[in-house]
């Protein structure tokens, strides 16, 4: 079962409870065919179907905590034994600090807030692709941090786990380019026709832009940075084509073209553009943005050889975490795993 799917809660209960599709539909107001999307992960419930689901639940004497103890939390079954959520989005946002703010793991470069942002735009199939999409990064960088620190470790393993985390970025990449065609005439196949703009429509609503940089991000993953590159720019295009004002999106557009920079081989671009942004928005980002383009300085100060700079950024970023929320400075307490981490910001 996997720790993100709330599919294979609702299923687990179902089963311990001993009732059908059917069943759960007809005391729920929903559709047998509603369930069953739940189930495979194909749609994910509102608040108030969950709340409505858990209710059921609880009065067939099923426990929903006892369900997999390992992964089900108060914030999955919001709707039982809890006062009711003013915000359905704190229970995402609690899951996302409950994974990725424990210390014992890297945090990956995942923005809560934009992650609510598409939950609250009822596009619940981007938010849990952003939600995937960082759970297997962070495992990616787990295997690659363990590999660096013991030559020992057998590489026939390491090479089945790199086999495997690319397969599944592959499928999330594959959904996500489904999830883009439905929304526009876009088609990876047509990407430099798009770029040259010679035929069809840039994809211009936030949610294709969000979809666009996501491709980007995934082809980064896979370190296709040429690739990646291509939907960056394409982004950067597409901003400028509607000639919004700068802000956080530009911000984040151009910090991922920096980034990629580093990997292909124009270090001394990023080195010019790196800290032109993280001056222009060092006081106009919010905390958590102003976090992630320090960390991207230091990516690029251990590149340059620039130890005593990387060094003062990083207790910067101590500072600013303290300020930000005390509890989160235990997943920063080893400094030399930031020359682990490629760092990309998800807008």
């Amino acid at each position: 079962m996997e720790p993100w799917s709330m599919g294979s809660l609702i299923k687990e209960l179902r089963k311990m409870a001993q009732v059908s599709q059917l069943t759960l539909a007809e005391a729920t107001d929903l559709s047998p065919t509603t369930i069953s999307r739940y189930e495979r992960g194909k749609q994910l419930p509102s608040q108030g179907s969950m709340e409505r689901i858990m209710d059921f639940f609880a009065s067939q004497g099923v426990d929903w905590k006892t369900c997999s103890p390992l992964w089900v939390s108060e914030d999955v079954g919001f709707g039982v034994e809890e006062e009711k959520r003013e915000d359905s989005t704190q229970e995402l946002d609690a899951w996302v600090r409950r994974n990725f703010y424990q210390g014992k793991n890297l945090e990956p470069p995942c923005d809560i807030a934009s992650i609510r942002d598409c939950y609250c735009r009822a596009n619940r199939e981007m938010a849990w692709a952003y939600i995937e999409g960082c759970w297997k990064f962070r495992d990616m960088q787990e295997m690659l941090l363990r590999q660096s620190v013991s030559s020992q470790q057998s590489h026939a393993i390491d090479t089945i786990s790199y086999q495997n985390f690319r397969a599944t970025i592959k499928e999330l990449m594959k959904s996500t380019l489904d999830l883009l065609e439905k929304k526009t005439d876009f088609h990876e196949k047509n990407l430099s026709h798009y770029l040259d703009g010679s035929i069809g429509r840039l994809p211009g609503t936030l949610d294709e832009r969000r979809l666009l940089n996501l491709l980007g991000i995934l082809h980064f993953q896979l370190q296709e940075y040429e690739t990646a590159m291509q939907y960056f720019r394409l982004l950067q295009k597409l901003q400028e084509e509607r000639g919004v004002e700068e802000g956080e999106e530009d911000c984040c557009i151009r910090f991922n073209i920096a980034m990629t920079q580093m990997e292909t081989g124009e270090l001394l671009l990023a080195a010019e553009e790196i800290p032109k942004i993280v001056e222009q928005y060092y006081f106009r980002g919010n905390m958590m943005l102003v976090i992630l383009l320090l960390w991207g300085r230091i990516h690029l100060e251990y590149r340059l050889g620039q130890n005593a700079l990387a060094k003062k950024d990083w207790e910067w970023i101590h500072v600013l975490l303290l300020e930000l929320n005390p509890k989160l400075l235990r997943c920063y307490e080893i400094e030399e795993m930031i020359r682990e981490i490629p760092l990309i910001w998800y807008f």
